[in-house]
């Protein structure tokens, strides 16, 4: 019989923790499916690993001060997760869905991609590839227009740029601090 076979396979298959919890199972089905629900959850479970990993991928965002290629990384493991479950994505869902979270310093690269069509026929990988070969290239374009990284002025410079600081929201403007770190902004 089947079920005896399988019943068999099952049993001698197991590691000792997981077959404290079939020992009592008395046939093949019964086997499987407390396994499947102790490695996977139940329904309910899976489906709010489902929901989770779709909002993951949906929301996905490069973070700031993460590099292009951690971000590719993280991405392939929300990719991995969305495999995992049976959830299929197609290269443009995929490709679409890493672009729409790079940032605003991507944009005509993205453009750019979107526009050429091979976005349905490029590898996720290959996308990834495209993208570090043109990271120098943005980053540069960027610091040209934008002159880099917002600086924060010393409380020594404070003094020779308090005049110029004039047009400023105070809410933007830097003051000097004590010894302590305490600042001196009227407001705190």
């Amino acid at each position: 019989d089947n079920d005896i076979a399988a019943y068999t396979e099952l049993m001698y298959g197991i590691p000792p923790n997981p077959f404290d919890y079939i020992k009592q199972c008395s046939n093949a089905h019964e086997i499987w499916i407390t396994l499947e629900a102790m490695f996977e959850g139940n329904e309910s479970i899976r489906d709010k690993k489902m929901t989770s990993t779709i909002n993951k991928f949906n929301s996905f965002q490069k973070l700031s001060g993460e590099t292009l290629n951690e971000a590719c990384n993280r991405f392939k493991l929300i990719v991995n997760e969305l495999m995992t479950l049976g959830i299929p994505k197609t290269k443009l869902e995929l490709n679409i869905g890493f672009l729409n979270g790079l940032d605003d310093r991507w944009i005509t690269i993205r453009m750019i991609l979107q526009g050429n069509g091979n976005l349905k026929r490029m590898s996720l990988q290959e996308l990834f590839g495209e993208l570090i070969a043109q990271e120098s290239t943005v980053e540069q374009q960027y610091q040209k227009m934008y002159g880099g990284n917002l600086a924060l002025l010393s409380s020594s410079s404070m003094e020779k740029t308090e005049s110029t600081n004039s047009n400023i929201p105070s809410t933007l403007q830097t003051f000097p601090t004590d010894d302590h770190g305490t600042s001196s902004h009227p407001m705190d």
